[in-house]
This record gives C-alpha cells, sequence and structure tokens, in this order.
C-alpha cells in the first residue's frame, strides 16, 4: 500500500496525511479532493471558452487572436456573424430543397395574398398562371427592365406560371441540384443557380423585343451546362450521365420549338452554366479550405442578391397601378 497520493491540482505526489501539497501549494484531503474531480468532469466556463474556431479552416485559435496561425485568414467581425449564422442550420441541410420549398412558397403566396381581390381568379391563377400577379411578384417583362427594374432579371428565376409549370421545373431541379450540391456543396450551389437565372433572364431580355417570362428552368438549364461540361471532363468515367444530360438538353430544344417557352432564356442559363463549369471545376473550387469557405461566401452573398431583389419588387409592388 502507497503512502503517498497524487495532488488533484498539480498531480505530483504528496505523502498521505499532509494538508498541503509541497509542490503546487494546493489544499489536500476528501473535499479538496472532489473538488478537484469535479473540476476535471467541468472546466470552468472561462476555460471552456478560451478558444473559438477558425471562420475558414475549422482549427482551434485563440479567443483574441485576430490571425488564424494556420491559414492565415483574419478572423473579422463579419465572418464570425456569417459563422454564426450557419452553425443555426442542421448540417444535412439540402439548399436544393430549400429552394424548391421557395419556389412552392412564392407559386402559393398570391392564391393567399390576393384572396379577397375580386379580379383575381385562383383557379385560373393555378392552372396556367396569371399575367398580372407575374408583375407584380417580379416576373420578367421587358418594359419594366427598360425602365430601371432590373431586379426582374433576378427574381424571374423563382416565379411560374402554373402548377404544371412549377412541378416540371421542381422534379429537374430536385435532381440536377442534388448532383451540383455533391459536386461542388451547398454554398457553389447556390452560387452557381443564381448566377445561371442572371444569365439566363439577360439574355431573354436582350433576344426579346417584348416578353413576359418567368420559370426555374433557366438556372436549370445552367445545371445542366454545368453538367455536361464536368462530364466532358471526366467523360471516362461519367459517360452514361453524360448521356443523360445530353439527350435532357436535345429533348427541351425539341420542346422548345413545339411549345411557347422561352428559349432564349434557356440558352442563356445553359451558356452561363457551361462557362462555370469550364472555369470552375469542381477539382478546383472543393481543393483547401480558402475555396471552400469562398463558396460559402458566394453563397451568402448570392442569397442577399435574391433576397434584396424581393425586397425592391416588395417595395415598388406596394405603389404600383395596375390597370
Amino acid at each position: 500500500m502507497s503512502n503517498y497520493d497524487k495532488c488533484h491540482e498539480c498531480g505530483s505526489w504528496v505523502p498521505r496525511g499532509e494538508t498541503e501539497c509541497p509542490h503546487c501549494g494546493s489544499q489536500q484531503g476528501v473535499v479538496s479532493s472532489l473538488k478537484g474531480m469535479l473540476k476535471q468532469l467541468r472546466p470552468q466556463q472561462t476555460e471552456r471558452k478560451a478558444g473559438q474556431l477558425c471562420v475558414s479552416c475549422n482549427k482551434l485559435v485563440g479567443m483574441g487572436d485576430e490571425v488564424c496561425p494556420y491559414c492565415g485568414v483574419t478572423q473579422t467581425s463579419t465572418r464570425k456573424a456569417a459563422r454564426a449564422m450557419t452553425s443555426i442550420l442542421p448540417a444535412d441541410l439540402s439548399a436544393t430543397h430549400a429552394i424548391i420549398f421557395l419556389l412552392a412558397a412564392l407559386f402559393l403566396l398570391p392564391v393567399l395574398a390576393r384572396s379577397g381581390d375580386p379580379s383575381f381568379e385562383a383557379g385560373r391563377y393555378l392552372g396556367r398562371g396569371d399575367p398580372v400577379t407575374g408583375y407584380l411578384m417580379g416576373a420578367l417583362w421587358s418594359e419594366a427592365v427598360a425602365h430601371g427594374q432590373y431586379w426582374r432579371i433576378v427574381t424571374a428565376s423563382y416565379l411560374h406560371f402554373g402548377i404544371m409549370h412549377l412541378a416540371f421545373n421542381a422534379y429537374a431541379l430536385n435532381i440536377l441540384g442534388r448532383l451540383t450540391e455533391q459536386l461542388y456543396g451547398r454554398g457553389w450551389f447556390i452560387f452557381f443557380y443564381v448566377i445561371t437565372g442572371i444569365g439566363a433572364f439577360t439574355l431573354s431580355y436582350l433576344g426579346h423585343d417584348v416578353v413576359m417570362t418567368a420559370g426555374a428552368s433557366g438556372p436549370i438549364f445552367g445545371l445542366i451546362g454545368l453538367g455536361i461540361v464536368f462530364c466532358w471532363r471526366n467523360r471516362f468515367a461519367n459517360q452514361q450521365l453524360l448521356r443523360t444530360l445530353v439527350m435532357w438538353t436535345v429533348l427541351s430544344v425539341v420542346i422548345g420549338l413545339a411549345l411557347p417557352v422561352d428559349n432564349w432564356a434557356h440558352g442563356g442559363g445553359f451558356i452561363t452554366g457551361a462557362a462555370c463549369g469550364w472555369l470552375l471545376p469542381p477539382e478546383l473550387v472543393t481543393r483547401g479550405s480558402a475555396m471552400n469557405a469562398m463558396g460559402r461566401r458566394l453563397g451568402w452573398v448570392s442569397a442577399a442578391i435574391v433576397a434584396g431583389s424581393f425586397i425592391l419588387c416588395l417595395m415598388w409592388a406596394g405603389s404600383a397601378q395596375v390597370t
């Protein structure tokens, strides 16, 4: 049987019966030992907050460190706030499903908002859309854009004319969006959706004399273009997916020639998506923590652009005169 016990503070050996550690001066005994055990099980609040995760590489840095010693990224308050907002969201949240939910919510919103309007026919709106409602919600109308309502080039990607229009686009987005998220990550996917939508309706505006159009098919064609470029670069490993995307493109072009759809928007989205796929392949944008952090920032900036565009639309619609 040993005649020594370990000090609960410094871990040095103390002769049994001593009330004070000769090494660190801490009090010994049953009560002090219990306090030491509790302290090991539950550190003090100041100790638990002695570090934080870097906003870029996720490694532990000091609370007062302004620059991460591992990746060199400045720990600004803006980045910390963005990190806090990101941590609120579930780690497995799909941006694809979030966008589909947004499309459905914006489609159903007029049914609730205009339910008391005698000029609004819910059945007609749900069946094939309503031009007045589309105009108020932010659909692309060339004459309005020509008068400075450029935010319509952004908002048009989230509006639909009829429930079948919405259902078809939601089905396609569910497939292509999840594939893009797996390749690039959530932030880059949101960026690609927004930027290809802008490219789609910019070309639609430039290609038509007068047009009212909307729909997620513009950015969906952007994701198709992005996917085709990726599969072409890796065609020996993705031949089946490449054939499927090319078949989708050919079928969509045939349908576009037979039905009154916005082929200019489809082409604009496809070209923008293909350019993004060529300039920003997944092996580049997912290489290293800095590029991943850039993707997250671009995702937030893109979401802010969409939110700001709809705020401008709401401010305009509150004073709009529709005849």
